[in-house]
């Protein structure tokens, strides 16, 4: 039986796609990007604390103290790019793009105060995986899915040393994701992170694709 070892410390493809008000993949033209600029990602589980129960008898001594368990609140994140990319800007925070005939030369953020995804978008990202076992030959990526996050314009920074864009999420569950929006996920993905190992990458093109129907 395979066991997952260590990692890559960086992700070799993102994939990033628009997504209906029912959480499924937006089918339609330029709403998926896929890119290689990736340099770190991160999600942290926030719990929030159990109940403190305590009770007392009529002399005042404590009878029963009891904390409850902690449950898991939310996940947060944050992407950091390699490189400004306008397209890839507009899809996740929404905005508009600046054209200089069919090239993309510029991005303008969204109004302030306004919420121009509130849909949000599924990230994926494949990281080589180091992994022990009679297939490890054959798996060498992990393939992660947090099939909702979502982010709004004024979670968008810039890395004032190396002017790297970063962006911080909420990842939430997306029962309508299903198996992705090319169908490559293959697994169960209703919660709110998860990763299969996998043979391969998405397509090599990078940039904006389009999303078609799948079964």
């Amino acid at each position: 039986m395979a066991r997952d070892g260590a990692g890559s410390v960086y992700a070799v493809r993102m994939r990033v796609t628009a997504l209906d008000p029912d959480g499924s993949p937006k089918v339609g033209a330029s709403s998926m990007y896929t890119t290689d600029a990736l340099v770190t990602a991160n999600f942290t589980p926030n719990y929030e604390d159990g109940d403190d129960i305590t009770q007392k008898n009529g002399s005042g001594v404590v009878c029963v103290a009891y904390t409850g368990p902690s449950t898991l609140k939310n996940y947060t994140g944050a992407l950091t790019i390699c490189t400004p990319d306008p397209e890839l800007y507009a899809l996740l925070t929404g905005g508009t793009v600046f054209m200089d005939g069919s090239d993309p030369v510029g991005w303008q953020s969204p109004d302030v105060g306004s919420d121009p995804m509130p849909d949000g978008v599924s990230l994926e990202m494949w990281s080589r995986a180091v992994v022990n076992g009679s297939n490890a030959g054959s798996l060498p990526y992990f393939h992660w899915a947090l099939p909702r996050i979502k982010l709004t314009p004024d979670q968008v920074t810039l890395e004032a040393a190396a002017l790297q864009p970063s962006f911080n999420f909420t990842a939430e569950t997306n029962p309508n994701w299903g198996s992705g929006p090319v169908g490559d996920f293959e697994q169960d993905s209703t919660g709110v992170v998860q990763y299969v190992r996998t043979a391969s990458l998405p397509a090599s093109a990078l940039g904006l694709q389009a999303v078609v129907a799948t079964a």
